[in-house]
């Protein structure tokens, strides 16, 4: 079926070959820390990172507020081991723990300040849990889907080591010059 309309910035596709190879770098990057582990893919979109994390993980949690992404998740991302749902990051309380939570181009588009949403995922990671996340850099092309426009380098990094998450990854993945994005990944301790 190939790429569909999606709602704005996000991909609804039913294909890899329909993502953006750099999109699926940090998907693949994250699967070496979810071996059978219980995984929140936070912001998961039409769910192919799901699946990809689905790979490694116990099993993964799929959480979009797109009612449509969820429909195509379901449709054409499931596997035994996915769960996907329609939740709103802003809105809606994260009930249960898990080991690991991937959330990657999440930041920049939620209204809520930034350290509440580090706050909000800390608080339903399991003790030892592990944070993946991503965000860009700076949004010199003003993406109106982007609330947060300037994330400094070393901002999110800061703020994770304060609520007691060790790093044990960070880097710089850069598609081009205005597209410089951060990947960071954090244990609690």
């Amino acid at each position: 079926m190939g790429n569909l309309k999606g709602s704005g910035e996000q991909y609804l596709v039913t294909s890899f070959n329909d993502v953006d190879e750099w999109h699926l770098e940090r998907y693949r990057w994250s699967k070496q820390f979810v071996k059978d582990k219980t995984v929140l893919d936070c912001a998961c979109g039409c769910g192919y990172g799901s699946s990809i994390l689905a790979e490694a993980a116990e099993e993964v949690h799929g959480y979009d507020k797109d009612a449509i992404a969820i429909s195509v998740a379901n449709e054409y991302w499931s596997n035994p081991n996915t769960f996907y749902k329609q939740f709103d990051l802003v809105n809606d309380a994260i009930d249960r723990k898990f080991d690991v939570i991937v959330s990657l181009e999440t930041l920049e588009h939620l209204p809520t300040p930034i350290k509440e949403t580090i706050e909000t995922f800390k608080n339903a990671l399991e003790d030892k849990g592990i944070l993946c996340v991503s965000h860009p850099i700076e949004d010199k092309n003003k993406n109106v889907f982007h609330l947060h426009r300037r994330i400094e380098k070393d901002f999110v990094i800061e703020f994770m080591r304060k609520l007691g998450f060790t790093i044990l990854f960070n880097a710089e993945q850069c598609r081009n010059a205005s597209h410089r994005f951060r990947y960071i990944v954090g244990q609690l301790i």
